[in-house]
């Protein structure tokens, strides 16, 4: 995105305060904004309105300690050509405050152990401040505040907190992890199956090979479990690439759902792997540009050493682990369609090489991710009624999957979604999966 599009964005935002009702103040840091394509996340007070009406952006605006505040989070891909050449959150920060239409100054900052950069900032005579903060990928986001001098000094601690809290979730998700992913398939989809990810009964094996490699210049491309089509399936295997190209683009990754195709030319597949960056990717092509899917992630990996790599596919939603960390999230890729699989190197020497051991492949029928499921990125809390005025009920934690059994608009306009313990989640701090259609209105 230009840098002259960000003006256009940050004053609407902004000026979202304006048009706020007094409501009672609240502090405390109980709701999570996660950003519709799960691209960022913030934690904010729930009685704050909120306005995500742009996906690159939302604006949370509220009163904290008798103030009126506004606090603009964006998308990390906003903030990518001001992080050209940066080094440094500071870097960026001074990028921004290059920008014609804005007045900066920046300052170094550590927002808990995170690299971090601080500047007032005018916009249009509103003052504020803006912080970059290095996000847990390596990129980097930014958080426009906005109210009085005396508002930001009352609630410098909220304000730091919000901060804080504000990262990237569609890549690494902390805490959601597995543990036999290097073990044989059996106890790799048993505990898939465990947590929820997997349906309990109805899949297979589809095939197992113990190993697959090759070297050279080109794309190479292995057919695997040729006569065995399917949407959804979980595909692991341990990955070693070597990489002989220190300027050339080179990867070595796992297809699935790839139909026709042979060693020399493929066009409609989903490809998982890494790059000689050092970085995770996901591809997904349905044979045109208009409908092709990317996502890179930096991880600077060690490619010294083999990793591990398992993917989920259910319907359009895609979950990554590498090395049994969750990196993607049901992040939505091309509708579902049925396919094989393979192996591939991408090289540009003779010495390039991709090998997979122990692949395989398990199919399984998603029935229960046809249903309705609640979800979240982080702990949120479940409520007793569809309100904040309502008491808590526990709390929904990140690996957690319940089914949504009812649903209503509260008179805080939000709609609220009744879990199958007849909890209640506000629709702004959860992930819905699934068929949501038939979910019956609750008075």
């Amino acid at each position: 995105m230009k840098r002259k599009t960000l003006y256009i964005l940050l004053l609407p935002a902004i000026l979202f305060i304006l048009d706020l009702l007094p409501i009672a103040a609240q502090t405390e840091l109980d709701a999570t904004f996660v950003a519709e394509d799960s691209t960022f996340k913030i934690n904010y007070p729930s009685s704050w309105r909120g306005d995500a009406s742009d996906p690159a952006f939302v604006t949370l605006s509220g009163f904290a300690s008798g103030y009126q505040m506004s606090i603009t989070a964006f998308s990390t891909q906003l903030v990518i050509s001001y992080a050209v050449g940066a080094s440094s959150a500071f870097d960026v920060a001074q990028n921004l405050a290059a920008e014609p239409n804005i007045e900066a100054d920046a300052a170094p900052l550590l927002i808990g152990r995170r690299d971090a950069a601080v500047a007032s900032i005018t916009i249009d005579n509103l003052d504020g401040v803006v912080f970059v903060i290095e996000m847990e990928n390596g990129t980097y986001g930014m958080v426009i505040v906005v109210g009085s001098k005396s508002a930001l000094e009352v609630n410098r601690e909220l304000v730091l907190k919000m901060i804080e809290s504000y990262d990237a979730p569609n890549f690494i998700i902390r805490g959601a992890e597995l543990t036999n992913y290097a073990d044989d398939w059996e106890a790799a989809i048993a505990e898939l199956q465990d947590l929820g990810l997997v349906a309990q009964e109805g899949g297979s094996l589809v095939f197992e090979e113990d190993r697959a490699f090759f070297n050279g210049q080109g794309f190479v491309f292995t057919p695997l479990g040729r006569r065995a089509p399917h949407t959804d399936i979980v595909m692991a295997a341990e990955i070693e690439f070597t990489s002989d190209s220190a300027s050339e683009y080179e990867d070595c990754s796992l297809l699935a759902r790839v139909v026709g195709g042979s060693s020399e030319t493929v066009s409609t597949y989903l490809q998982v792997g890494l790059d000689n960056s050092s970085d995770i990717f996901y591809y997904d092509s349905e044979g045109t540009e208009e409908t092709t899917i990317y996502q890179r992630l930096p991880l600077r990996l060690d490619l010294s050493v083999a990793h591990h790599l398992l993917f989920i596919v259910a319907d359009e939603f895609l979950t990554v682990y590498i090395d049994g960390e969750r990196v993607f999230d049901q992040v939505e890729i091309n509708v579902e369609r049925e396919g094989t699989y393979g192996i591939a190197l991408l090289g540009r020497d003779s010495d390039s090489r991709c090998e997979g051991r122990n692949i395989w492949v398990y199919e399984f029928t998603s029935e229960r991710l046809e249903a309705c499921i609640a979800s979240a990125n982080g702990t949120i809390n479940k409520r007793t009624g569809p309100g904040t005025n309502f008491n808590r009920s526990g709390t929904l934690e990140a690996d957690d999957m319940l089914a949504v059994i009812g649903q209503t608009v509260a008179v805080d306009d939000f709609r609220w979604w009744q879990l199958e313990d007849e909890s209640w989640v506000r629709e702004d701090v959860i992930i819905i999966t699934g068929d949501c259609s038939n979910i019956p209105e609750i008075e």
